[in-house]
């Protein structure tokens, strides 16, 4: 026997008795079948993941609306307290 011989599936499946090829032939059909299994869930992370992202985009855009909105708000209170302060010293001290 030669050093360093890696048999291939031939080699290893030639002189196999049947019902050993058949055992292999159920755990490769149980393997399978995880594997789909397991496909269906990364499916169903995947449609979860998305809708979590779509979610936080939505927040995203609800956020920026809120501080411009804000800024606005805030814009015209400074020009109204302005203006006040502009008026009721000239009012007052005429």
């Amino acid at each position: 026997m030669m050093s360093g011989f890696n048999p291939g599936p031939r080699e290893l499946y030639q002189g196999s008795e049947p019902h050993v090829l058949h055992v292999h032939a159920q755990e490769i059909g149980a393997l399978k079948a995880e594997v789909s299994n397991l496909k269906g869930q990364l499916s169903d992370i995947d449609a979860k993941l998305s809708q979590l992202v779509d979610a936080a985009n939505m927040g995203k855009g609800a956020w920026w609306m809120t501080v411009k909105l804000g800024g606005v708000l805030v814009t015209i209170s400074a020009g109204a307290a302005w203006l006040w302060q502009s008026f009721s010293s000239a009012i007052i001290w005429r």
